[in-house]
């Protein structure tokens, strides 16, 4: 069962129950519908420990008024037009009380193998009124009188609140009349809620999803750990958002393992041996490249409804750029007809996917891996005798930043990841340059070869976002240069998928029957797109070798002037000692 979607823009304010409503009509700017009252009934269900809570996702069945059902809402994202609204997922309401298959699939991957109970019931006279402009419908105020019930004591508490949401988020001007609305509830005395939902409001506070990180590291996993869940219920649903944000986190968490997996391995052995005390039957240690291998397995699935979405986007803007009589309508028709199957033959392998116990097994051997890099930057004396080591377990002695001219090993694994990282990188764009330079290439030769260091360039620009800049200003130069070279290498490889599209529909049109010249139009547009995009890589390329290197050297001086900051202490110390 396909649920429904919504993507839910509002704003919330508490208010007196004496308040009076604020002039809706904006001074005539709007047409205020006459009010409906609705009685509304929900209960809430999560898991015992609140982990759906926590990580600012509901799950209600709710009677009453003109949406009863189940309903799923997800975290709250920030659009690019600066707005901040969440999916709202909808399901038929049953006759039972019990969680319905189809919504527990939707958040499998928070609930993982607990049961969904009941944890409050809220009920709500919701007083509605729809405001229009021009006729058609553009915010929808609700005047709630709330009463919520906590189920774990049967504790209640009332209240009043406004509620503002947009009932098309995309129309010009809408979001100038919520923020204008918001204005008037504000002046009418109304304070903006400090808490997202009503639940929040029953059940009270929350302790966070997880304690703070303990280290860089896990905080840069934990984080894509969260980022990936937060795509995990669009994803299923082949919502382009959500699909996006898994891949994306893939991706990082993937460089993230790759640039620390001696590190993590050696942190998660030594909390085995620290918990085990030489017994048998204690857990294996984390399988780094098996785990790296899954999440190749999860991104390569992704990435073909991802791409086919990007495709899809790409060419109907170049298309829009033609006339007719170059790009006719039924080349349009025939690429966009098969792109939209494509789109859904993937996304039922998204599903498929991420229903497997193996996707499940994956989120569990992520969970270990975050709490063995809470380990890594400041491993316990009783670790090291344990797992047999008398030297830090993260320091690898290796040449990195810290270890040079002037001063001692690096102890952060974050700059130890960077420095991996842009080895790499400077390794693949030698080699690149030097073939461009020494062999008489294709357009696809250079394609390929280029897309090598485009990989290399997102492990090292995911890196070097997790660098404080604070403590190291340059690394801002080095994410912009790197910021620049995806952006001119993603933009050959988003043409290198949208040319293997263009062509595939291409030979099904000619063998159709059908006028096949406004494909070839589009394909020598890519060509030329992705022409000019490596004219200009080169020097891209170069400019964040400088930068880095440049990073590099000022961090070197830095540590010097350190050093000899404390040698004179030291003098300064003896001398007075003398005397």
């Amino acid at each position: 069962m396909t649920p429904g979607t919504h993507w839910e823009v509002e704003s919330t304010f508490d208010v007196s129950t004496s308040a009076d409503v604020p002039d809706l009509t904006l001074g005539g700017d709007l047409d205020a519908r006459t009010e409906q009252v609705h009685h509304l009934s929900a209960t809430y269900y999560d898991a015992e420990d609140l982990r759906l809570t926590r990580a600012k996702i509901t799950v209600r069945r709710r009677t009453g008024g003109k949406d009863d059902g189940w309903h799923i809402k997800l975290p709250a994202v920030e659009t690019s037009a600066g707005s901040t609204g969440r999916t709202e997922l909808s399901f038929p309401l049953t006759d039972s009380t019990d969680v319905p298959d189809e919504v527990r699939t939707a958040v499998w991957g928070y609930a993982r193998r607990d049961e969904l109970i009941p944890i409050a019931r809220i009920d709500n006279e919701r007083h509605e009124t729809v405001l229009k402009r021009g006729g058609s419908p553009m915010v929808e105020f609700c005047d709630d009188h709330v009463q919520g019930t906590r189920l774990a004591d049967g504790a209640s508490i009332s209240w009043r609140e406004w509620e503002l949401e947009l009932v098309d988020s995309e129309r010009d001007g809408s979001v100038d009349v919520l923020s204008r609305l918001s204005a008037a509830c504000l002046g009418a005395g109304a304070t903006a809620s400090p808490l997202a939902s009503k639940l929040a409001k029953t059940i009270g506070p929350t302790d966070d999803a997880a304690p703070p990180a303990s280290s860089a590291v896990a905080s840069m996993l934990r984080a894509d750990v969260e980022k990936l869940l937060s795509g995990d219920a669009g994803a299923r649903l082949g919502l382009e958002v959500g699909i996006h944000a898994m891949r994306t986190s893939a991706r990082n968490l993937q460089t993230t393992l790759n640039a620390h997996a001696k590190e993590l391995a050696a942190a998660r052995e030594a909390i085995d041996d620290e918990h085990s005390d030489g017994r048998p039957g204690a857990r294996e240690g984390i399988d780094i490249p098996a785990l790296e291998r899954e999440l190749t397995e999860l991104i390569r699935m992704l990435g073909k409804s991802r791409d086919v979405q990007v495709v899809r986007a790409r060419l109907h803007e170049v298309a829009e750029g033609y006339p007719r009589d170059l790009v006719p309508d039924s080349v349009r028709e025939r690429i966009f007809s098969e792109l939209d199957h494509e789109e859904q033959r993937t996304a039922k392998r998204v599903t498929m996917g991420l229903e497997n116990p193996r996707y499940l097994a994956l989120l569990d051997a992520l969970d270990e891996v975050v709490e063995a890099a809470g380990e890594m930057e400041a491993p316990t004396d009783a670790q090291r005798v344990r797992s047999g080591r008398t030297k830090e377990i993260v320091s690898s002695g290796k040449k990195g930043f810290g270890k040079g001219r002037s001063g001692a090993p690096t102890s952060d694994p974050v700059v130890q990841g960077a420095q991996r990282q842009f080895k790499r990188f400077d390794k693949a764009r030698a080699r690149v340059e030097d073939e461009l330079e020494s062999l008489n290439l294709t357009l696809a030769q250079r394609e390929e070869l280029t897309h090598t260091l485009r990989k290399r360039n997102k492990a090292l620009r995911r890196t070097a976002a997790s660098i404080n800049s604070k403590e190291m200003p340059q690394v801002v130069s080095l994410r912009s240069a790197s910021e620049r070279l995806h952006d001119v290498l993603g933009d050959v490889q988003d043409s290198v998928t949208a040319r293997q599209w263009i062509r595939r529909i291409s030979r099904r049109a000619e063998a159709a029957g059908e006028p096949t010249f406004g494909f070839g139009v589009l394909f020598e547009h890519e060509r030329f797109s992705s022409e000019r995009a490596l004219e200009g890589f080169a020097d891209e390329a170069a400019t964040v070798s400088a930068a880095f290197k440049e990073m590099q050297d000022s961090q070197r001086k830095l540590r010097a002037a350190r050093n000899q900051k404390k040698q004179k202490q030291k003098q300064k110390k003896k001398s007075k000692d003398k005397k």
